[in-house]
């Protein structure tokens, strides 16, 4: 019974995710999407699933680190939960929490599970500084490639 519910909740959030732009104008945007080559789809599933895991082998590393074991499915399972419910939420303000919560299943504590998301998002903002960094020296050296505005 359960197995039933929620596969209704989630026919159900189909249905009105599909629904309610289709309804408000989004017929309008059928035709582009024939434009569109059926591969780039395909490789932006690869390219969520290759992000997942690189995720996966951060907290691992980082859970690893502290001390405590979490098998893969386990850790993967709370990177899907964190990212919707940073998806889901105003601001992305509940997938802090689900994350700490969801690390406790790993044996850390509460604070240890804060400190390991802290940890976490200044390791994202270092790379996010060095890509920029990084683009910014390339249109320095190359500034005819900087192309501004859509093509």
């Amino acid at each position: 019974m359960r197995h039933r519910r929620y596969w209704l909740l989630a026919g159900l959030g189909l249905i009105f995710g599909l629904g309610i732009p289709l309804l408000i104008g989004g017929r309008e945007l059928l035709p582009a999407f024939r434009m569109i080559p059926w591969t780039l789809p395909g490789l932006l599933v690869v390219m969520i699933l290759a992000a997942w895991n690189f995720n996966v082998g951060r907290v691992k590393l980082l859970v690893g680190g502290m001390g405590k074991t979490a098998a893969y499915r386990q850790v993967l399972a709370a990177v899907m939960a964190t990212e919707f419910a940073f998806c889901a939420t105003p601001g992305g303000t509940g997938g802090h929490v689900t994350y700490s919560y969801l690390l406790g299943r790993f044996g850390l504590s509460m604070p240890q599970g804060l400190g390991l998301c802290a940890v976490d998002q200044l390791m994202d903002v270092l790379f996010f500084v060095a890509a920029l960094v990084g683009v910014m020296l390339y249109w320095l050296i190359r500034p005819e490639s900087l192309h501004p505005g859509w093509q």
